[in-house]
């Protein structure tokens, strides 16, 4: 028994080493923010094990953070504050619910980003709404969409993809136009193995 729980552990120790960590910087209203999450994202993600490719997701993009005098946090978003708002959703959703929740979260709203839209996608995946409400009306939201920013990386277009801490123009052209074959090429310099969903 004992010998079965340290192959298991040293299994997941492995696989985590091999998994390729892909870190997206979005907007919430951006077309091209939009075509990547439908046109590369959501089709790598339902292809791929999740034992292969780890998402983390950061909806802030080109806004800018403004704190007041007293200390009060607003939001200037490149397309305006419905953005803003649908950003800090967005921000509340990735921080209350695991990551495949909100990936189908994220596609769900970005075919046509509304507050009402969120609003049903919250109730298609079985996201408390009320809770959700009050975290991106409030405080919370506002700070968590602050961290996006901090995180937020030097970057010459949105949206930004970064792949296991490496984002040069490679990585960037490579990520937009096949997603599928960059996570794929990338396991395989990690793992030496080509799993067979990347076929």
């Amino acid at each position: 028994m004992i010998t079965k729980v340290i192959f298991l552990a040293c299994f997941s120790l492995i696989s985590s080493n091999e998994e390729v960590n892909v870190d997206i910087y979005f907007e919430s209203k951006c077309p091209d923010s939009i075509k990547f999450i439908e046109e590369q994202l959501w089709p790598t993600y339902q292809v791929l094990d999740k034992d292969i490719v780890s998402f983390k997701f950061y909806p802030y993009g080109n806004a800018h953070t403004i704190i007041s005098q007293n200390e009060t946090i607003s939001f200037e978003c490149q397309h305006g504050p419905q953005e803003c708002l649908l950003n800090t959703v967005e921000a509340c959703v990735i921080n209350q619910t695991p990551t495949d929740v909100s990936i189908k979260f994220i596609y769900c709203l970005e075919k046509n980003p509304t507050e009402k839209r969120a609003k049903r996608c919250s109730e298609y995946l079985k996201i408390d709404w009320k809770k959700l409400t009050a975290c991106y009306n409030g405080l919370e939201g506002k700070n968590l969409l602050r961290k996006a920013g901090e995180a937020t990386p030097t970057h010459t277009f949105i949206p930004w993809i970064v792949v296991d801490g490496d984002s040069d123009e490679s990585i960037q052209e490579k990520a937009l136009s096949d997603l599928l074959k960059l996570v794929c090429e990338k396991y395989y310099e990690k793992s030496g193995t080509i799993p067979r969903s990347c076929y």
